[in-house]
């Protein structure tokens, strides 16, 4: 029996249907490898947030966009593009985040409304590998903007705002509390100089007072609020002995004290060179201080 032949029209529908499936193929591959693209962006972005919230946790400031690739690189290596933009205030090592109620950080997003208190914002350039979100510090307050008129931009954004980073690093939850366990000992000739560390949600602790004793207070005592320390000068000497020192802060309505003991030792030298003469050391001159 004789077989029959493909026409040419029956092979021109199978490769036609060859072509759509091999075609849908490589469309599915496609979506599937942008799509993939996509998720490890936002990974990306989540795990470069969850690192600078523990920074902040620690510091307690944001990095610098100098120090930004150390702090990340050890979780996430070193992704490109992407986009760091911190509150510059935030990310100076003497500012502590929860000591503000405002930033010079805003975005204005991708239906043009502006979103103000920003703390930082990270952007990755996604699919296209081509990052398009600008970072504007000429405007007051400085700005990141997340949509751009390309029809290119398919840039992953997100930000923290100041109150959602304070959140997450429990400012509102730190009580007040003075860190230092001790305070320094010192001579009887020396005046004497020490810095109590203030921590927890403040804005500006009052200094309430310090106690001393034995009493009455020393003459020369005086505490500079801008430092948080304490200290005296000479004279009046100060009696060698144990003092002990009870001091209280204040800050949105939450008190806090805590009492040292410094002991004051005998002068421990007592030179040649007569009284405010040059020298090198303090123990050169009589009155032990140079």
């Amino acid at each position: 029996m004789k077989r029959k032949a493909f026409t040419l029209i029956e092979l021109a529908i199978a490769l036609t249907v060859i072509g759509l499936m091999i075609g849908g193929s490589f469309q599915a591959v496609k979506a599937m490898r942008e799509k993939t693209k996509v998720t490890e962006a936002k990974e990306q972005i989540k795990t470069v947030e969850d690192t600078l919230v523990r920074y902040a946790l620690e510091f307690p400031n944001l990095p610098s966009i100098a120090d930004f690739q150390n702090i990340v690189s050890p979780s996430i290596g070193n992704p490109k593009p992407l986009l760091y933009a911190p509150d510059a205030v935030l990310s100076l090592p003497s500012n502590d985040i929860c000591a503000f109620s405002t930033t010079n950080l805003k975005v204005i997003d991708k239906d043009g409304v502006s979103i103000p208190n920003v703390a930082f914002v990270l952007a990755h350039g996604s699919m296209n590998n081509k990052l398009e979100t600008t970072f504007n510090t000429s405007t007051t307050p400085h700005q990141v903007v997340v949509s751009q008129p390309s029809s290119a931009y398919d840039d992953i954004v997100q930000w923290v705002t100041l109150s959602e980073l304070q959140q997450s690093v429990d400012c509102f939850d730190k009580p007040l509390r003075i860190v230092n366990n001790s305070l320094p000992d010192t001579y009887t000739n020396l005046p004497y100089s020490a810095t109590l560390v203030i921590d927890g949600n403040y804005a500006v602790p009052s200094f309430n007072n310090c106690t001393f004793s034995p009493s009455p207070k020393y003459d020369a005592f005086t505490y500079d609020s801008a430092t948080y320390t304490i200290s005296w000068s000479l004279p009046p000497p100060i009696p060698q002995g144990i003092v002990a020192v009870d001091c209280t802060f204040t800050a949105d309505s939450k008190t806090v004290s805590k009492k040292f003991a410094i002991t004051v030792s005998p002068a421990s030298c007592g030179g040649s060179l007569p009284a405010g003469a040059t020298c090198a050391a303090n123990c050169e001159c009589l009155s032990g201080i140079c």
